[in-house]
């Protein structure tokens, strides 16, 4: 029996041979590629897959076969073949959704965090500065990148973009620290960001976290090198005025 008519290649597929009298001449679109006519006479009809998508299957027959990049990564290219040819976001960075094109897409992880890997797909991937430690920038990929407090500085949170500064009466002298230490007894520090403390010179004293020295009161006095005692009265029959290290003793009458 004659045939009515000529059998077209199936969707997916194309054939540039001419008087074909089999369904083997039929050709798959190759991957990345897809066609959704029948008929077709010429690969050039199949249709590239857009980029931030791949293919990897022959004969695909609609731009719904072609799957997208998975989420921390990307692809700018059209007609992509398999998931590998999808870019990872580089390390310090993160992406949420799928089927990106282009690197911009990536975001920075927050100041004050960090990720040694790429591929991260949320904020969370993101790695808090550990306390003592601090981050102003964005995009940091290493723990390095988490800068050490130095003296006079601390910081008893993660997660934070500045070092904070000793306050007065107050002082370290190590670097990554998450608190200060107290200027002890006889010792006084009025400045902010101090690695030390001052002696009080003798006369003076002070309590614990003094911004400054104070003189011994009139009728005191301090007479040792020791700035952490306090001043003591004078005995009988003598008399000092303020910030005295001795008592005199009272003119005769």
């Amino acid at each position: 029996t004659e045939m009515a008519h000529c059998a077209r290649c199936e969707v997916g597929k194309y054939s540039t041979v001419i008087g074909a009298d089999t369904r083997d001449v039929c050709s798959d679109c190759p991957q990345g590629k897809w066609l959704g006519i029948t008929g077709s006479p010429t690969p050039n009809d199949c249709q590239s897959c857009v980029a931030g998508r791949y293919l990897d299957a022959t004969g695909s027959d609609g731009a719904d076969d072609c799957q997208p990049c998975a989420a921390g990564t990307w692809s700018p290219i059209e007609a992509a073949v398999a998931a590998t040819d999808c870019i990872a976001c580089s390390a310090g960075k993160f992406l949420r959704s799928t089927a990106s094109v282009s690197e911009t897409a990536c975001t920075n992880c927050p100041a004050g965090k960090y990720v040694e890997i790429g591929s991260r797909t949320s904020p969370d991937d993101c790695i808090s500065c550990p306390v003592g430690r601090v981050s102003p920038s964005a995009g940091n990929d290493e723990l390095s990148d988490c800068t050490l407090c130095q003296p006079g500085l601390y910081q008893p949170r993660v997660q934070q973009p500045v070092c904070i500064a000793c306050e007065a009466g107050r002082f370290t002298e190590l670097t990554e620290q998450t608190e200060c230490q107290l200027c002890t007894l006889g010792t006084h520090q009025a400045s902010e960001q101090s690695t030390s403390c001052i002696q009080c010179i003798p006369g003076q004293y002070s309590p614990l976290e003094s911004f400054s020295c104070t003189d011994c009161v009139a009728g005191q006095f301090d007479d040792d090198d020791d700035p952490s005692t306090v001043c003591i009265g004078c005995p009988a029959g003598s008399i000092a005025i303020a910030g005295q290290t001795a008592c005199v003793n009272c003119a005769a009458g």
